[in-house]
């Protein structure tokens, strides 16, 4: 029951300071209002209190205290006053009160609210040490030149007797503790929700840095990939004269090694909206095919295409041809015994594109590191991007092995047709 009351008690005070608080400030200004809200239910506590023990003039000045207060709020939050002098005439308002009620018990005994929204606490919380200490000396200073003006001229500015004095004593044993448990509870609930933002933005941070480690896995193995294509064409290029074929070729590597590098910055960038587009899956055979063909030749490898020409799938064009199925291809050749074939096969089923490749040689279904039937080198990040950029595009990507055979299977929506 306890619980649940307090739990009510917090969702009320924090309510307060939401409607107190503007949607332009920052974290440490929240909690700094909070503050400020904390310390005005002392202002109603004591007017309350002093009133039924017959301290009129202080109750009167707290009344005053949180009238004023509470209008400076309500001018913060409608934007008419700024946060600096919001702050700077909430502790102005503070040092009046507090020294008008000091000098009301004459200058020598500390009535109740003296020392609760004490002025070092109240001004160092909101405006910092340095400004908070010239506030606090301002105060102690006033506190000083009262005591000695109204003891020297024995000045008596209030008739407290004996029952006054025990029964403002009785209301520190009260208040005290109630204003410092709702001052630190207050801020031990803010440093938690502080901790768990933290937490929360260092698990984004990680989140960040394993995507960014993803971005630089991709753009090194699929630049690497691509390089390794188009210096075998430059390689011939020193050898003899180069054929138009071969030169649209390098010109087709170059565009694509563009294309990576593009794709790299719009994922860097983090733009969440792909642009998906219609896909000719017989096209997207004749560029990888088109493309390897240096590779398919050094293994005598044939690539076969088995499907009808009007099938179109919808993804992102550069991600499917580079990311996807460039290296699919790639792992494919390189574990791939030499002579055989490569299959790329399609087929609808239902509103889906069924996607096939298949090879003979060595099974690559997991992502190790391993060597290819010619000694190539593999990263094991072939398939690891393959997944990453399947999900990226909604295409179920699965990879397994029927006896000698490697099969890839992929299956995207199919192209409304145009």
């Amino acid at each position: 029951m306890f619980s649940k009351i307090a739990n009510k008690a917090l969702a009320i005070h924090l309510n307060l300071i939401n409607a107190c608080s503007r949607d332009d400030q920052q974290e440490e200004d929240y909690i700094r209002i909070g503050f400020i809200v904390t310390c005005m239910y002392m202002w109603i506590i004591q007017t309350i209190y002093c009133g039924l023990i017959e301290l009129f003039a202080i109750s009167a000045f707290c009344l005053s205290s949180f009238i004023l207060q509470a209008t400076i709020l309500v001018l913060y939050k409608r934007n008419l006053l700024n946060t600096n002098w919001t702050y700077n005439l909430i502790i102005l308002i503070t040092i009046i009160e507090l020294q008008l009620s000091y000098i009301n018990a004459g200058a020598g005994v500390n009535p109740t609210i003296i020392w609760l929204t004490a002025i070092p606490i109240i001004s160092v919380t909101l405006l910092g040490i340095k400004q908070g200490g010239l506030w606090s000396l301002l105060s102690a200073m006033f506190s000083i030149i009262a005591m000695e003006v109204i003891a020297r001229h024995d000045i008596q500015p209030s008739d407290w007797s004996d029952w006054h004095y025990f029964n403002v004593g009785q209301s520190n044993l009260f208040t005290g503790p109630l204003l410092f448990f709702m001052m630190f509870g207050f801020y031990s609930f803010n440093r938690k929700k502080l901790q768990s933002k933290i937490t929360a933005q260092a698990i984004e941070l990680e989140q960040e840095k394993s995507e960014k480690g993803k971005l630089l896995t991709v753009l090194f193995h699929d630049l690497g990939r691509n390089t390794s294509l188009l210096s075998g064409y430059l390689e011939l290029s020193g050898q003899k004269t180069l054929d138009q074929n071969s030169r649209n070729k390098i010109f087709q590597l170059s565009e694509e090694i563009k294309s990576i590098l593009k794709n790299a910055k719009d994922l860097d960038s983090q733009k969440a909206i792909l642009k998906a587009e219609n896909i000719n899956i017989a096209e997207s055979f004749n560029l990888l095919k088109n493309k390897f063909e240096s590779k398919l030749n050094e293994k005598h490898l044939s690539f076969i295409f088995k499907s009808s020409n009007n099938i179109s799938l919808i993804a992102n064009l550069s991600q499917f041809n580079n990311q996807i199925l460039g290296n699919l291809l790639s792992n494919a050749i390189k574990f791939s015994e030499p002579s055989t074939e490569i299959l790329f096969k399609a087929l609808k089923k239902d509103n889906n594109i069924m996607l096939f490749i298949e090879n003979y040689g060595i099974g690559y279904t997991d992502e190790s590191i391993r060597m290819g039937t010619a000694g190539e080198k593999g990263s094991g990040q072939g398939l690891k991007i393959v997944r990453e950029f399947s999900n990226m595009n909604n295409i179920t990507f699965s990879i397994y092995q029927e006896g000698g055979k490697t099969v890839c299977h992929l299956i995207a929506e199919e192209a409304p047709p145009l």
